[in-house]
């Protein structure tokens, strides 16, 4: 399991980015040569927003997701209320009737849900912390997510006019350096979905391993699950190494367009950056919530 979440975890952190790319006005500058309209890959994102429920979505699931919590805390604090006392109980009677109270330890009979349950207290207390964060980042956002979720229309007069220009001799390169982003992106959808959907079997495993007189738990569970998610790590590596590489060229390219389109700063510039921006928060945050949604 840690295995798995560790790789997901990875892609995660580097898979709204290249973040960078989306501070450099990229790939909308590209697309942006008139100075009007909606560019194409802001159309794209208008529309995957409002598909995906827009605003309201997020604000919903927002909504939701406290009775969800205060739920499960409940639950939880029920069980480590009635730990407590079987332990207490236990104590108390091995006092009183010592040697005669041979029954077995109450920490050795409920050793598991102990880690369990602050397992579980861990996940709790780190889902509180998250949910203020949560709120700062849909603040941060909120109004390019109004606005995406507004529909393309509605994106095209807010936009501010801009000069245009196609950014002369870096054009190109960028261009091909955009494609790449979109493969990567690709790629690690097909990955993630790997590493969620592989579970490998370990009772034979260690049923033949018992037979054989050979069961070492601890070394046959790392020699499997080297196997089987060994390659999707080393695809998870390779992956964020090409991302690097790419930001590393477009931060070289960058400056030399924009001094081509006639430098940068404008208002519209700063509106397509906001937008940009928003839609990878708006993604970020509906695939955490819903996979909160998903845990309580």
């Amino acid at each position: 399991e840690d295995v798995h979440s560790d790789a997901t975890c990875q892609l995660a952190d580097h898979t709204t980015t290249p973040p960078d790319i989306a501070g450099v006005f990229l790939p909308a500058g590209l697309e942006d040569t008139t100075g009007g309209g909606v560019p194409a890959s802001l159309v794209e994102k208008c529309q995957a927003v409002v598909a995906a429920g827009g605003l309201p979505l997020l604000e919903k699931l927002v909504q939701e997701l406290p009775d969800l919590l205060q739920r499960n805390t409940d639950l939880l604090n029920e069980s480590e209320r009635m730990l407590r006392e079987e332990t207490e109980s236990d104590s108390s009677l091995r006092a009183q009737h010592g040697a005669k109270w041979s029954r077995t330890a109450s920490d050795k009979l409920t050793g598991t849900f102990t880690a369990n349950s602050a397992k579980y207290r861990t996940i709790i207390n780190n889902a509180t912390q998250a949910d203020g964060m949560v709120k700062e980042k849909m603040s941060t956002h909120m109004a390019g997510m109004q606005s995406l979720s507004a529909g393309e229309s509605q994106l095209a007069t807010q936009l501010p006019k801009g000069s245009g220009g196609s950014g002369g001799s870096s054009t190109n390169r960028l261009k091909q350096l955009m494609e790449e982003v979109e493969t990567l992106k690709a790629e690690r959808a097909v990955i993630e979905s790997e590493l969620r959907s592989t579970n490998p079997e370990m009772q034979s495993v260690f049923l033949a391993a018992a037979a054989a007189g050979s069961l070492v738990e601890a070394n046959i569970s790392l020699a499997s699950l080297g196997r089987t998610f060994g390659p999707l790590q080393h695809q998870v590596t390779d992956s964020i190494g090409k991302q690097e590489k790419i930001i590393a060229e477009v931060q070289d390219l960058y400056q030399p367009f924009i001094q081509e389109r006639g430098g940068e700063g404008s208002s519209r510039e700063d509106a397509l950056k906001s937008l940009a921006a928003a839609y990878d928060a708006f993604m970020e945050l509906k695939g955490n919530l819903q996979e909160g949604t998903k845990f309580y």
